[in-house]
């Protein structure tokens, strides 16, 4: 008994339960590696039947929805993540090239994704497509002038 207390004892004495602590620790991140993994693994399920069910692989669906994006005007290249809950989400990365409108973009990237999913493999409950813009490529061109209505009212004016 006295060697079990002593074991205890020189496991929660400083260098044991630095030890300790770090096993722990190991044990918590190739726990949450394996999980992670074992998630991105699992396919997607847009329908199932009597019958069965079709699942689609997660790298097919990113790669359907980067073509998609891609095909559209002012579109260089795109990047898709995807989460899954209970509904899809859609995370897209993407280089634009220059002039962009930001709001056209958005509008036309997620009525396009939307209707690819929809089409192409009858996913219809999409939870979300978030869209940043990593790079716009190109000369941006003239700024059209508004007259000089938004300058601060600070800053020195280059009418004549």
């Amino acid at each position: 008994m006295e060697d079990a207390v002593q074991s205890v004892e020189c496991l929660l004495a400083p260098p044991g339960l630095f030890w300790l602590a770090g096993v722990i620790l190991l044990a918590a991140v190739v726990l949450a590696a394996v999980l992670r993994y074992r998630a991105n693994r699992r396919g997607i399920v847009p329908f199932e039947s009597e019958d069965g069910r079709i699942e689609i692989s997660r790298g097919t669906v990113r790669s359907l929805i980067e073509k998609t994006v891609e095909q559209m005007d002012g579109i260089e290249e795109a990047r898709c993540k995807l989460k899954q809950r209970r509904e899809l989400a859609v995370h897209l990365s993407v280089t634009a090239r220059a002039p962009v409108r930001l709001q056209e973009l958005d509008a036309g990237i997620k009525r396009r994704v939307r209707g690819a999913l929809k089409t192409q493999i009858g996913l219809e409950e999409i939870d979300s497509i978030n869209i940043r813009v990593t790079e716009v490529l190109g000369d941006v061109g003239p700024v059209e002038d508004d007259g000089g209505e938004n300058e601060p009212p600070d800053s020195p004016s280059t009418r004549s």
